[in-house]
């Protein structure tokens, strides 16, 4: 029985793409330490052959610089979004617990792929996972 059970596992888990979806939201964070956030970036890829374009807005819809971005399975794409604290990623202390909707990003393209936030410091590096619309629900941890 374990050994069905685990088999189901394997297989269920090469069928699920729950990180695939043609729209995802990322939103800003907060860091105590601004000065150890360097280089942020989006990074998105996907496994469709033929090309198409993901646009990038943060949440007042101003689009990021570059976007519209073209990506397809042998070209995956990242843009810059800023270092160190405020960014469009990042939020100072005192709009933490507030409404901000110029801040964070919504990528939206024709075709599924996959987007990651990258940070790194000198010491560490960091990503968050989008899960796009299969991840929409109503409640939220953190």
């Amino acid at each position: 029985m374990k050994k069905l059970a685990l088999l189901f596992l394997l297989l269920s888990s090469l069928v699920s793409f729950s990180q695939l979806s043609n729209k995802h939201w990322i939103p800003p964070l907060h860091s105590r330490n601004s000065g150890e956030i360097s280089d942020q970036y989006i990074y998105m890829s996907t496994n469709e052959t033929t090309p198409f374009q993901v646009t990038a807005t943060d949440g007042n819809g101003n689009p990021y610089a570059g976007s519209p971005f073209t990506i397809s399975a042998a070209t995956p794409w990242s843009f810059p979004v800023g270092t160190g604290q405020p960014t469009k990623m990042f939020l100072n202390l005192s709009d933490v617990n507030t409404v901000v909707s110029d801040k964070g990003v919504i990528l939206e393209g024709p075709k599924d792929f996959y987007v990651s936030f990258r940070m790194r410091n000198a010491n560490h590096a960091e990503t968050i996972i989008s899960k796009g619309r299969p991840g929409i629900g109503t409640s939220f941890r953190l």
